[in-house]
């Protein structure tokens, strides 16, 4: 039970490092090859879309299906997914509908590998260790994805982006044989007494939605941060480059700072003490910008002028 437990939080850490490292080379790809910023807009909308499209599926298909065979077939599509990227690169035939492509595929799996894995943790586990096992490998996710996004601005920085690929292709190939190494649940998941088809699973998951306006309410909620945080992230490769005018490596530095102040906003948010905090720091973040912005408009007007 240990050593599957291990094998968990080392497949969280390996996929989410892979995830937040591909993300900082694809980005920053994806602007060096067009050096134009409605590509990397594009890159993100439709990076939205297979979530939006498979999400209502596969809720169902965990429900239904082996979560470990899931869990491993989204890592193996990733793997190869960014196996196929790397070769295009190497033999110079990329080009941004490819990398567009392979990032819808990549979003897809990930859609897929965290229901599946949460799913599959809930059934190996007894559910006095859930607790703990949650905890533990939601905290190697979080590692893994900052130091994905740190090293992989270094990497593309010292060495290069298909340097940085290939560590992405070979974490997501790790993560897979990591999970299959993980033994099988001990006891079969009861069968239903009635079998519902899948439209008869989906329609009842929207009606219940549409009753419950507090989820709804929720996931639009839950739909904005996802959209603000990805176009940040996103378009920060465009700003570090022609704002800034910096490397690789301080977008990846950038790109972890943004994912420690979630983790930092977590953490204090869950205490009320705190939240009166949270009005004066973000006027005063506000403030700060608004600076910077008006600083900025007055140097191109009069370099203009």
């Amino acid at each position: 039970m240990i050593k599957d437990f291990k094998k968990i939080v080392v497949a969280f850490f390996l996929s989410e490092f892979g995830r937040a490292m591909y993300f900082v080379s694809i980005t920053w790809l994806l602007y060096q090859l067009t050096n134009d910023p409605i590509y990397t807009g594009l890159l993100v909308s439709l990076g939205f879309l297979p979530g939006l499209v498979m999400n209502v599926f596969f809720g169902v298909v965990v429900d239904r299906f082996d979560r470990k065979k899931l869990s491993v077939l989204a890592n193996l599509l990733s793997t190869t997914a960014m196996l196929s990227l790397l070769i295009c690169f190497l033999f110079g035939v990329i080009e941004p509908w490819l990398i567009m492509g392979v990032h819808m595929v990549l979003q897809m799996s990930g859609s897929l590998f965290r229901p599946a894995i949460q799913a599959f943790m809930a059934e190996r586990f007894p559910k006095e260790q859930l607790p703990k096992v949650f905890s533990q490998s939601s905290s190697a996710a979080i590692i893994g994805g900052l130091l994905g996004a740190s090293l992989g601005g270094l990497i593309i920085s010292m060495i290069s982006i298909s340097g940085s690929m290939a560590i992405v292709t070979g974490s997501f190939a790790i993560a897979s044989i990591t999970l299959l190494l993980i033994r099988n649940a001990a006891k079969e998941r009861a069968e239903a007494v009635v079998k519902k088809s899948i439209a008869t699973d989906i329609v009842e998951g929207f009606t219940y939605l549409k009753r419950n306006r507090f989820l709804l309410g929720l996931f639009v909620i839950m739909f904005n941060g996802q959209l603000v945080f990805h176009t940040s992230l996103g378009f920060l490769s465009v700003y570090t480059i022609d704002y800034l005018q910096q490397t690789a490596a301080v977008y990846g530095l950038l790109d972890a700072t943004i994912s420690v102040g979630g983790v930092i906003a977590a953490e204090y948010g869950a205490n009320y003490i705190y939240l009166s905090l949270m009005l004066p720091i973000s006027l005063c973040v506000l403030f700060a910008i608004f600076q910077s912005r008006q600083k900025s408009f007055i140097q191109m007007t009069k370099q203009a002028a």
